[in-house]
C-alpha cells in the first residue's frame, strides 16, 4: 500500500486484502488458532488504513472539486468580460458628450468662414477655442452647442422612429449641425459695424429670421444646413431631427415660412 503512486494501484492492493479476508473467512472453523487472530489482526490494520487514505482522498477530491467549480466560475466571468470587452470596441462612440464650447471670431475668420468651417470638421465642439472678449469687434456672448447622445439616451428612442439610423449617424449629424451653428454665429458675433461688406447680405438675412420667439436662442434653418454642412433634406436627415427633437437636443420655431432648428441645453 505505501508503494501506491496512483489510484489504480492503490485499488490493486485493496482488492488483494479483501480476497485474503474472503480466503480466511473460508477458513473461520480455524478463527480460534493463533496464526488465524494474527492474519485477521494483521488485514483489519491494512484496511484501517486504507479507510484513513481513502478519507484523505475524498477530502482532497472535495477540495479539487470545489477550485474546478471556482475556476469554472471565472472562465464564466473571463467570458463575459471578454464579450463586454468585445462589445465595447465595436461599440465605443466616436463622439463624447461635451456641455458648452465657445467661437472665437476675428474680421478675417469671419471673412473666411466657409473656409475655416471645413478645416474644424475634425474638431468636437469642446476644442474649438474660447472667445476672445478684449476685441471690440466682438459681442459679449457665448454660444453653445448641441450635446452628443450616449447610447443609452439612443436606445431609449423609440424602434419605430429611428428605423435603421444608427447611433453613429445620429452623433455625426449632430457634428454637422455643430458646423451650422459655428458658421452662423461666426458671423452673428461681430457688431454689426465690424461685420466684412461681402458678408452683410448674410448678416442682415440672419437678422430678419430672427422673431421675438427666438430671443437669447441659437437657430439654424434649413439653408445654413445645405450651406455648411453634408446634411441634406432627405428622409435620413429628418428622421435624425425628429430624433433629436425627441430627446431633446433641438425644439422647432416656426414662422414667416421658416422652420428654426433651435438647439436646446441644460
Amino acid at each position: 500500500m505505501d508503494n501506491a503512486k496512483t489510484l489504480g494501484e492503490l485499488f490493486i492492493q485493496f482488492q488483494e486484502r479483501l480476497d485474503v479476508l474472503n480466503n480466511m473467512m473460508s477458513l473461520k472453523e480455524c478463527k480460534g488458532e493463533d496464526w488465524y487472530k494474527t492474519s485477521m489482526s494483521s488485514i483489519f490494520n491494512q484496511l484501517s488504513t486504507f479507510e484513513v487514505t481513502f478519507a484523505a482522498i475524498r477530502s482532497r477530491l472535495k477540495d479539487f472539486r470545489e477550485a474546478l467549480e471556482n475556476a469554472n466560475v471565472l472562465n464564466e466571468n473571463l467570458k463575459e468580460t471578454i464579450e463586454t470587452a468585445k462589445h465595447m470596441k465595436e461599440n465605443l462612440p466616436e463622439h463624447l458628450n461635451n456641455n458648452k464650447a465657445t467661437v472665437k471670431i476675428t474680421p478675417d475668420s469671419a471673412s473666411n468662414l466657409k473656409e475655416n468651417t471645413n478645416k474644424k470638421a475634425n474638431l468636437s465642439p469642446a476644442e474649438v477655442p474660447q472667445k476672445v472678449t478684449e476685441n471690440k469687434n466682438l459681442l459679449e456672448q457665448e454660444v453653445k452647442y448641441i450635446e452628443f447622445l450616449t447610447v443609452s439616451q439612443f436606445d431609449s428612442i423609440p424602434k419605430y422612429m429611428k428605423g435603421r439610423v444608427t447611433y453613429k449617424q445620429v452623433n455625426n449629424a449632430i457634428e454637422e449641425l455643430t458646423k451650422c451653428f459655428e458658421a452662423k454665429y461666426s458671423i452673428m458675433s461681430l457688431r454689426r459695424k465690424a461685420v466684412p461688406e461681402k458678408k452683410k447680405h448674410i448678416y442682415e438675412m440672419y437678422k430678419a429670421q430672427e422673431t421675438s420667439d427666438t430671443e437669447g436662442v441659437y437657430f439654424i434653418v434649413d439653408n445654413d444646413m445645405k450651406e455648411y454642412s453634408k446634411l441634406r433634406s432627405d428622409p435620413t436627415t429628418r428622421s435624425i431631427l425628429v430624433m433629436l427633437r425627441h430627446v431633446g437636443r433641438i425644439r422647432e420655431i416656426r414662422g414667416g415660412g421658416l422652420v428654426r432648428y433651435a438647439a436646446t441645453f441644460y
